[in-house]
């Protein structure tokens, strides 16, 4: 049978700032551990200096009806041409690929944009928001046209 807490816990955060008991504890010196770090058992250690991936990192877009249509199009086309169950994600995986594939030359092609003004997302906006949009899509097309076949390793 359990044994019956002698102390309540603290019910907060906040409380355990003010707990006498838990404040003497985080402050004494933690003798058995400086005797594990004895300086002489101390070993170097190799580290990457890049922060750790996660293996899947969600996203979230906000997309026009007109874009909506073009992705559930798309995934539609390769859904039947793969006979299988395809997500969003698994195509727009697929095209971010050929994305970083054409790195390079989609760079060049936005180099030569110059300076653009990012239209506002205010209502009456929207066709502002489409010619803005309609040109870094020229951009990337033109990009996509001049790339190398993909080689799959």
């Amino acid at each position: 049978m359990a044994k019956a807490l002698d102390n309540k816990p603290p019910t907060s955060s906040v409380a355990r700032l003010f707990d006498q008991g838990a404040v003497a504890r985080a402050l004494s010196p933690a003798n058995s551990c400086r005797k594990a770090l004895d300086a002489t058992e101390l070993q170097p250690v190799a580290h990457d200096s890049r922060p750790p991936q996660p293996a899947v990192i969600k996203r979230e877009f906000v997309l026009t009806p007109t874009a909506e249509e073009a992705l559930t199009r798309l995934v539609q086309v390769y859904r039947k041409a793969t006979g299988t169950r395809l997500s969003n994600s698994h195509v727009m995986r697929a095209v971010l690929r050929g994305v970083a594939h054409g790195m390079p030359t989609i760079e060049r092609e936005a180099d030569r944009l110059g300076p653009l003004k990012l239209p506002s997302n205010a209502k009456g906006r929207e066709a502002e928001r489409e010619r803005f949009e309609n040109t870094l899509a020229s951009s990337f097309i033109a990009a996509m046209r001049t790339l190398p076949a993909f080689e799959q390793d």
